[in-house]
Parts: structure tokens; sequence; C-alpha cells
């Protein structure tokens, strides 16, 4: 469960199957390095398991997952007389080696996600990684979790690839926030992590770009917003002028055929022109005048 070596000039760690993921890290970055693959149990998983499962984490969007990481493994296969009674055990195979890519088939990568079925893992040699210079964390809040889930597709369009991008919905953020107080808005429907990493001369071209692009769309949201408020207050002029083109013609039947119509909290409104009758009980008096109009349509 160690980490034998760590060989910065060639980025290389060598470590035991049981040794913990964050350890990697903890004895490269003296040497300003780093092991990409984070899974969430990053501080309790062992690299033989991340290998069996091909773990990825928060960052393998931009760095990849364990197999993208993983130089060689040393394999044992069957146990001590497993191949007859009295046999040794087998020697170990060892898969991938020093440099980048081994000749022949890739075997690695058949083993690296393989959850264990193809045989132990004794020792693993993994890639280590320079650390960025510079990181950045963004937090993007949205009204909606359609809203977030677009700006992830948005963002991946435009060519940007943060080190990392988290989404949580709001059912998520009452809970992180019920128990360690993150600060998370919790009036928010959803917000997404963004980190940045590289040159420090090369954030705030990122931030900015990043930024433009929500700003854009909230642009365009605001757009729409504007049109149908835009809509709903000329449907509201319409429905204004005609309810007043109804009272002048309720005006106008009035004077020309005699109609009448009271109104009161239990008035009747009766209309008679020898052909039709209608009576209703309605109050106020623009209840009254509603009816009116709907017995003028019949």
């Amino acid at each position: 469960n160690r980490v034998l070596n760590v060989d910065p000039r060639n980025r290389r760690a060598l470590v035991e199957a049981g040794c913990v993921n964050a350890w990697i890290t903890r004895d490269a970055e003296k040497h300003g390095l780093f092991y990409a693959p984070d899974p969430s149990s990053q501080p309790a998983c062992t690299i033989g398991g991340n290998i069996a499962e091909n773990a990825g984490g928060p960052h393998c969007l931009k760095h990849g997952v364990t197999l993208h990481h993983l130089a060689s493994v040393t394999v044992h296969g069957l146990a001590p007389g497993a191949a007859g009674e009295g046999s040794p055990a087998p020697a170990p195979l060892i898969l991938g080696g020093p440099g980048c890519e081994a000749p022949g088939l890739d075997l690695l990568a058949l083993f690296c996600g393989s959850e264990g079925t193809l045989g132990i893992i004794s020792e693993a040699t993994l890639r280590v990684t320079p650390a960025a210079e510079a990181t950045e964390t963004l937090l993007l809040v949205f009204a909606s979790l359609e809203a977030a889930c677009e700006a992830v597709t948005r963002i991946l369009d435009r060519a940007i690839v943060p080190a990392a991008l988290e989404l949580l919905d709001k059912l998520t953020i009452s809970a992180v926030e019920a128990v360690i107080s993150a600060g998370y808005p919790e009036s928010a429907e959803a917000v997404l992590l963004v980190d940045l990493e590289g040159l420090v001369e090369s954030l705030p071209a990122q931030r900015e770009r990043l930024l433009a692009e929500h700003e854009q769309h909230l642009a365009s949201i605001q757009a729409d917003l504007d049109k149908a408020e835009e809509e709903l207050g000329a449907a509201k002029t319409s429905a204004a002028d005609l309810e007043r083109a109804l009272h002048e013609r309720v005006a106008e039947l009035e004077r020309t055929r005699g109609w009448r119509w009271w109104s009161g909290a239990n008035c009747t409104v009766e209309l008679d022109d020898g052909n039709r009758r209608a009576e209703r009980r309605r109050g106020p008096s623009r209840c009254a005048s509603q009816q009116y109009g709907r017995s003028l349509a019949m």
C-alpha cells in the first residue's frame, strides 16, 4: 500500500495496488506534479480499485480517466497449485511499459476496467502530470436546470475545456448546504462549478471568454422576456379596447332600442328585443356587463 518511487524526470510514479489515490499527489507535489484522476472517494480509494474500475473524477473532463494515466501494471493470474497439484505460481505478467505506448495489442487497455476478472494487480506505474501554474473556480447560477444543462453544451461547443465542470441541482444544493454550508445560493434552481487552470496570464482570457458566452445567453433570455412582456402588454391593450367597445355598444343599444340594464350586488339584468330573453343575477357591475356582452353575442 505504498508509493514506491516518484520519478520527476520521466513523470512516473511506481505504486503498490493498495496505495491510496490521494497519497500519490501528496508525494508528487513536492516535484510540482500531481496524479490527475480524482474520484470523489480520492482520500480513501486505492489504485488497484481505480484500475479495476477505470475510475475518473471531476477533472477527467480535461485530463482523462485512469487508463490515460496508466503506463504499466504487474498482474498475477493463477495462484500456486491452480494449474495442477504442486505446480508453482506462474510468473507475473507486465502489461504496458515505461514508454508512452508498447508494441502489439493494447492489453493494458483491455485489463483496465475489467473489474478484477482478468487478474490481480500488485504494482502499477502511473503517469504524473505537471501541476497548473494557476487555477480559478467560477460559480454560475441559473433559474432552471434546463438552462444549466444548455450552458454545459454551449461551453463545450465553443471549444472551452475547463479542468472540471460540475452541475448541482436545487435538491443537491440544499443537501450540501444542510451539511457543510458551502455558500451555494439556495434560491437557485441549479449552479455550475467551473474550474479553469493554466498559466497565470491565460486565466483572465479564459474567464472572459466563458463569462462572455454566459452573458450573451443571458442577454438572449432577456430579449425573449422583453418580447413576451411586449406581447402581453399588447394583449392587455387589445382586451381593454374590446371592453371599452363593448360598453359603447351597450350604451348605443340602450339609446336606440330602449334596452336597460341595472347593476348592483344582486341585480337582475334583463335583455329583451322581442326575440331573445336572457336573465342573469350578477354583481358587481363589471360582471353584469360581461354577462350582458355574452347575451348580445347569442
